[in-house]
């Protein structure tokens, strides 16, 4: 499963709905997938931060796309603030559920 145009939020979802349905699957499995899927600019970019484990993979690539996106809209010429990351924001607690339910069965 490739990223392609959508959003990494879009694609992590799309990501989730279709591991939930793979039986008998590995968190090692499930985040080498996922990495291979994301566009390189990204999956770099979350390599660079040295994350480990399914979740912060997922929250680290919707962060670097947000900026990247942001520095794009930007045009690159203006520093772009970065967002608290203290939590998971509200829209993220069903898709991490999703997913630790999918680890855990």
């Amino acid at each position: 499963m490739k990223c392609g145009n959508k959003t990494i939020q879009k694609y992590t979802d799309d990501f989730i709905e279709k591991a939930m349905q793979i039986e008998d699957v590995t968190e090692a499995d499930l985040l080498h997938d996922y990495l291979r899927g994301l566009p390189t600019d990204i999956r770099l970019a979350v390599k660079r931060r040295g994350v480990t484990g399914i979740e912060a993979v997922m929250t680290v690539a919707d962060e670097e796309d947000q900026l990247i996106t942001g520095e794009r809209a930007d045009g690159g010429g203006h520093a772009v603030q970065q967002r608290n990351t203290d939590g998971p924001a509200p829209m993220e607690i069903d898709r991490l559920s999703c997913l630790y339910a999918l680890l855990h069965e």
